[in-house]
């Protein structure tokens, strides 16, 4: 029973003691905080004063806390007060009158008066009212001022997520020379217009754009007296010129050239055949290999050595080309399908006439459909025409092989083939070198495009109190390239990205312009929209038909106006009907009111 008692002074002493340890420990990790929490604020203004943050906060997070932890562990180790002193301060705040701490001086002794003493205070710490009442008296509490190092570490919070101070640097934004930058927008616009006179045919088939760039050009640099300005009219011009060169890869000379491409690669030989190394290289449209091959095919034939039989191999091997080439230039499958996919008569495809007749006269194409089917026309009617030339001139280069002893013309011997082998080549040329304009195009965009943002930047910064010297006058070109690919992806609605609820009035009131103004307002700016934003070739006509169908609108209004009227008519007819009733039944309820 004696051991009983003893554990029970020992376990009540040993509840404070543990509670006085947690509450030292938790003192020292606060204070420690608070101090860390004052150095993080002085640390984040100092690492706002220059133009760029240098202190590495995740590295400074995780030793700052691994040494608050620390603090507070050696607070808890060094805070181990005996068991007479804990004594003491339980008898203090129990009102026990040093009984516990009397016992725990007696404990060793085995007088009467020990005994009794022991005795005593192991009846007192046996009861549960004892610890309950420690446990009330030695709680573990908070540390005071334990809020400041949480209130600290939001200051510092705060102070990072402003942008960096700069106070460093000397408040002086550098002057921007016109003069410089009119020479780099003038360099750019200059440097897409030389990359389109590189071809002679693209120069040619660009000369009208080509001039009116260079009349409005340096007139319009000069007028604009400010970067932005500059930059603006610059990016115009260049905007035009891409879209022509657009037009021109995706309009009638690229669909044609991919047109004649995709019918040449039906070219069939035989390896032994003599012109077998000609026809695969034009199924590959390897013109310019062409053109070599049968350049050594017309010095064989022109030099006599060849015998009569090689002769009529090479003839039969011409009409057999020619044969292909011109079933190639009948065919009008593809035409056909593009007409039954718009819905319309799939012979039309045979007559250029009835074709272009029934476009005019289809009302359930669009002014974009129509314009897309008769470029897709004139491609397919300018690439069989260039296979029909083709086929002609490898007939009459057969009849060369077949009759030597003739005089030679120019029409009848391989130069005629030659020729239009020639004129596809520099077509496929002129599209290339037009794909290398626009890519040279898109990257002085982008240039100037750069020096729009920096200047943007400059102009946020000085709005926002920021100081700095202002570059935006010289930018560094960078290298871009361009990689035609299509993705394949399905059809159907995207993913929502954000709603808003709107929770306020509508504005109501009258517009003080017509209909007619406001359709004119934006006829007018429809070329300068475009010129700024720039948009697929094939979207244009259909916003110039919305914006100019002046007749289509007015039809819409009045057809709007007049469901509207009938709406106000049947709910007239509604209330009358309705007032109708309550007048009728009055009186029938009076007279049954008499009645009674």
């Amino acid at each position: 029973m004696s051991d009983q008692h003893n554990q029970d002074i020992t376990r009540v002493i040993g509840i404070v003691r543990r509670r006085e340890r947690v509450n030292a420990g938790l003192a020292w990790f606060s204070v420690t905080c608070l101090y860390l929490a004052l150095l993080a604020v002085v640390l984040a203004v100092v690492d706002r004063l220059g133009a760029n943050a240098w202190l590495p906060w995740t590295v400074l997070i995780i030793v700052m806390s691994a040494g608050a932890l620390l603090a507070g562990l050696a607070g808890w180790w060094r805070s181990r007060p005996d068991a007479m002193q804990t004594a003491r301060r339980v008898d203090d705040r129990l009102q026990l009158k040093d009984r516990l701490s009397t016992a725990i001086a007696c404990r060793d002794r085995q007088d009467p008066f020990a005994r009794a003493v022991v005795e005593d205070a192991m009846s007192i710490a046996a009861t549960p009212q004892t610890r309950e009442q420690v446990r009330r008296q030695f709680r573990l509490v908070p540390p005071p001022f334990w809020w400041g190092s949480p209130a600290l570490v939001l200051v510092a919070l705060v102070i990072t997520l402003f942008g960096q101070w700069d106070v460093f640097t000397p408040g002086v934004v550098e002057e921007v020379d016109l003069r410089q930058v009119r020479a780099d927008a003038t360099e750019s616009v200059e440097a897409s217009v030389n990359a389109v006179r590189e071809d002679p045919e693209l120069s040619e088939a660009m000369a009208e754009v080509l001039e009116e760039l260079d009349a409005r050009t340096d007139a319009s640099f000069e007028k604009k007296q400010d970067e932005e300005s500059i930059r603006r009219e610059a990016l115009k011009r260049l905007t035009e010129l891409n879209r022509n060169l657009e037009n021109i890869l995706e309009g009638p000379e690229g669909q044609s050239m991919e047109s004649l491409k995709e019918s040449l690669e039906s070219l069939e030989s035989s390896e032994d055949s003599p012109v077998s190394d000609l026809m695969d290289s034009l199924s590959k449209g390897e013109f310019d290999e062409a053109q070599q091959q049968l350049s050594d095919l017309q010095d064989k034939i022109d030099s006599g050595e060849l015998s009569e039989a090689e002769r009529k191999d090479i003839a039969d091997s011409m009409e057999s080309m020619a044969d292909q080439l011109d079933d190639l230039a009948s065919d009008q499958q593809a035409m056909r399908d593009a007409l039954r996919q718009a819905g319309l008569d799939p012979e039309l495809a045979n007559d250029p006439e009835a074709l272009k007749k029934a476009l005019e006269q289809a009302g359930d194409l669009n002014e974009s459909q129509k314009q897309k089917l008769s470029e897709k026309a004139e491609a397919e009617s300018e690439a069989k025409e260039m296979l029909k030339k083709l086929s002609e001139a490898s007939q009459q280069a057969c009849e060369q092989c077949r009759n030597p002893s003739e005089k030679k013309s120019e029409s009848g011997s391989c130069k005629g083939m030659s020729e239009e082998i020639g004129k596809m080549q520099q077509k496929q040329e002129m599209l290339e070198k037009a794909k290398d304009a626009q890519g040279e195009c898109q990257s002085q965009c982008n240039k100037l495009g750069q020096g729009l943002a920096k200047q943007s930047a400059v102009k946020a910064a000085g709005k926002n109190g920021e100081r700095g010297k202002g570059d935006s006058a010289g930018v560094e070109q960078t290298d871009t390239g361009l990689v035609a690919r299509q993705d394949a992806g399905k059809a159907g609605d995207g993913p929502i990205v954000d709603r808003q609820v709107v929770d306020r009035d509508l504005d109501i009131g009258e517009s003080s312009m017509t209909l007619r103004q406001a359709q004119q307002a934006a006829s007018e700016g429809f070329d300068e929209a475009i010129d700024e934003t720039p948009l697929p070739r094939q979207y244009h006509d259909a916003l110039k038909h919305y914006f100019s169908d002046k007749d289509a609108v007015e039809k819409a209004i009045e057809s709007d106006a007049k469901s509207r009227e009938g709406q106000k008519d049947e709910t007239s007819s509604e209330e009358t009907e309705s007032e109708a009733s309550k007048s009728a039944n009055k009186p029938a309820k009076g007279a049954s009111g008499g009645e009674n």
